[in-house]
């Protein structure tokens, strides 16, 4: 018993290092930052605030139709319950609720760990990728928050025959407060979709049990989108719980000229600067609107654009939301990191899966991470993205890293490290390759 005693207090010490640490990099990140003063979307959501503050949610606040209320109302609810803050005081007061409420889910999700939780909790909090937009005004902090929940809940409920009614209303409302963060994380609907899939399937249960499971989720889902279904059809004419500004065509058109963007900071805004596409041809690139016909037009071409803006979705060869320098002296070091970080969750990944003995906690994490992963990556193959679109697949990966550190540290395998050698040369001149591309004064149409 004083031996358990010992080790959870020196596991919490540990914890509460790491927290350190990671507030320290916020404050530091943040002060960066600070004299820039809202920038771009940031300035978006705080004016979407002060609206959704003065009128009430259900209202045609301004951005209603190109942002989801998530963060718009949180920002509206700080002003609501501090009405003494001033603009930085409320932004502020929002850097603190996101690094708290992030910190709490990565100190939940280590709990559920027996072997590697101290390790676990320290790979996701001081993700330095994540990190850097817990001191922005921007929807990654929570969308990151919200999907490492629904991961967690929906984990829960695959290990466990009984039905809990009160996972079922929370997976739903994790998964619905994600989708309205960020509309684009409705690719969480397919893991849900496995697990109430697993349900009808295991039959643990009595089929009424299960159906009422599956209709909490559900509607627990469906009360979380009400609000943005609702000022969509009344303010836009758009029966649609997500954007009600359709940029489905552009992003497809965009996706075949670019291969990614980043932005970069000038003159006190933000302004987006596109990595060209270099399998599309000048002619291509030079028209108003492409669509998927230029795929099978170019089949080798298109491949190929696929492939490498999946590599881009794990490359963070810019981890700052906006940069005044493109090619920044920390570009190398932390792409070094990057691509190690990759490696030790493709090798925890690939060694969970070899094991048959592994846990039903890792085979559930194994088969579950697929249904994250694989229908985000479908969701942003085709479209313009920026590095930032893959933090869920870098946090997702934290849950395999322990295992591989473990292992590639303690055993002989030289092969293992071999990889990751061959792995960083041909992931660093990859990125390099990609970093190239980016083309000055490039403009695309809306």
């Amino acid at each position: 018993m004083i031996k358990n005693i010992v080790l959870s207090a020196q596991r919490n010490r540990a914890r509460w290092l790491a927290i350190i640490i990671a507030g320290l990099f916020v404050v530091g990140k943040g002060s960066a930052h600070w004299s820039r003063g809202l920038i771009s979307d940031e300035n978006a959501y705080f004016d979407g605030a002060i609206d959704i503050a003065k009128n009430g949610l259900i209202s045609k606040w301004i951005y209603g139709d190109l942002r989801t209320y998530m963060v718009p109302s949180i920002i509206a609810s700080i002003r609501l319950l501090m009405p003494f803050l001033k603009t930085d005081g409320v932004r502020a007061a929002f850097i603190i609720l996101q690094f708290a409420s992030y910190a709490a889910v990565c100190w939940f999700v280590a709990t559920k760990e027996k072997i590697f939780s101290v390790t676990l909790f320290s790979v996701l909090l001081l993700n330095i990728w994540n990190l850097v937009y817990v001191a922005q005004i921007l929807t990654e902090t929570f969308s990151i928050v919200f999907i490492l929940l629904s991961f967690v809940l929906m984990r829960d409920d695959l290990i466990h025959n009984l039905i809990s009614y009160r996972r079922a209303l929370l997976i739903g409302l994790a998964v619905g407060a994600a989708i309205m963060t960020r509309s684009a994380n409705i690719f969480l609907l397919a893991p849900c979709a496995l697990v109430l899939a697993l349900r009808i399937i295991k039959r643990s249960e009595p089929i009424g049990r299960t159906l009422l499971f599956a209709i909490m989720v559900i509607a627990s889902t469906a009360a979380m989108t009400l609000p943005q279904l609702i000022n969509n059809i009344k303010f836009y004419d758009r029966p649609t719980p997500l954007l009600a500004k359709s940029l489905g065509s552009a992003q497809l058109s965009w996706g075949i000229k670019v291969i990614k963007y980043a932005t970069r900071f000038e003159g006190g805004t933000g302004v987006p600067e596109f990595y060209r596409n270099p399998f599309a041809n000048d002619e291509d690139i030079q028209r108003p609107f492409l669509n998927m016909t230029w795929y099978s037009a170019h089949p080798i071409e298109g491949v190929a654009t696929i492939a490498i803006k999946v590599f881009n979705l794990f490359d963070q060869d810019l981890p700052l939301p906006y940069n005044s320098n493109m090619n920044p002296w920390y570009r190398f070091p932390l792409s070094v990191l990057n691509h190690i970080f990759l490696f030790m969750g493709f090798l925890g990944t690939w060694w969970t899966w070899r094991n048959v003995n592994r846990t039903p906690l890792e085979t559930q994490t194994l088969l579950l991470s697929m249904f994250f992963v694989l229908p985000c990556i479908g969701l942003y193959a085709m479209t313009a993205l920026e590095g930032r679109f893959g933090l869920p697949l870098l946090t997702l990966f934290s849950f395999f890293i322990p295992v591989a550190v473990n292992s590639f540290f303690r055993s002989p395998n030289v092969r293992a490290k071999i990889a990751l050698f061959i792995y960083l040369v041909t992931a660093l001149c990859l990125s390099e390759f990609v970093h190239r591309q980016i083309t000055e004064n490039m403009k695309l149409e809306l």
